[in-house]
């Protein structure tokens, strides 16, 4: 992973407030409805797997509707959390402590659906992303989908206003000072986004500014799914959840988009 080791990322993940999180955040976003709704009617049908499951928050509205689900996450608590939540309903087996690097023990063309969402591939650094990326069209069945989230560069020059809260001014100097610095370790990255593909941003994410992750230019994204084989990639806005036209892909400042590929 990006972060210093892998092992950053395990405990930042594997902290109680942030699997307590995870756990109860169970709003899908837009574009995750739209793809529930467009997936719908051929669910029943397919194997699904589910990477970085976190809390389960994919897992309620899916598992009932697929043919079998398995979810895997690096985080044993996450684990441990779905396995709680979903007692009596799923297998606890179908839950496995697995890193999303390592999938070479899962069969060519398994599942029929592939899920990564909330932009857990940003953690990957290129390379490994890019291997990534190959695995998914190997596991993913002829016919099938592979979806996943993934951070906008463009999002990056919309910078939303502090505003001052007479009611909770902690609150207020906490995230001017969260913001100066984000400012402070991303100078030279900010700098380089009118002319990268991607740029690789420390935003404090779950309050850890050692966790990296990586932000890309929609279109060189859809070029990088097409080069690994999937010869469909729909691309979801994060704010409407609508499908965005090809002509409308390269100025979406969504802060992430949700990419459907087939």
């Amino acid at each position: 992973m990006i972060c210093a080791d892998a092992a950053r990322c395990l405990r930042t993940y594997s902290r109680r407030k942030v699997v307590a999180y995870y756990s109860g955040y169970t709003a899908l976003e837009k574009p995750e409805e739209a793809i529930l709704r467009e997936l719908s009617p051929r669910l029943s049908s397919m194997r699904m797997l589910d990477i970085g499951v976190g809390g389960g928050r994919m897992t309620e509205p899916f598992a009932p509707r697929v043919r079998t689900y398995h979810g895997i996450d690096i985080s044993p608590e996450m684990i441990d959390a779905c396995r709680k939540r979903f007692a009596g309903r799923i297998p606890a087996d179908r839950f496995a402590v697995r890193d999303m690097r390592e999938l070479d023990g899962y069969s060519t063309h398994a599942f029929e659906l592939v899920l990564n969402s909330y932009n857990t591939v940003d953690h990957l650094n290129p390379l490994e992303r890019e291997r990534f990326i190959g695995e998914m069209r190997r596991i993913t069945a002829p016919g099938g989908y592979f979806c996943f989230s993934t951070h906008n560069i463009r999002s990056l020059a919309r910078r939303e206003p502090i505003g001052w809260s007479w009611r909770r001014p902690h609150a207020t100097v906490r995230a001017l000072l969260h913001r100066a610095r984000y400012l402070k370790l991303n100078r030279d990255a900010l700098e380089r986004i009118p002319h990268a593909e991607y740029v690789i941003i420390n935003n404090g994410t779950h309050d850890d500014f050692a966790l990296e992750l990586y932000y890309v230019q929609p279109i060189a994204q859809v070029e990088a799914l097409k080069r690994a084989g999937f010869d469909r990639v729909t691309v979801y806005s994060l704010e409407t959840g609508e499908e965005l036209a090809e002509g409308k892909i390269a100025g979406a400042t969504d802060r992430w988009l949700y990419y459907l590929c087939s």
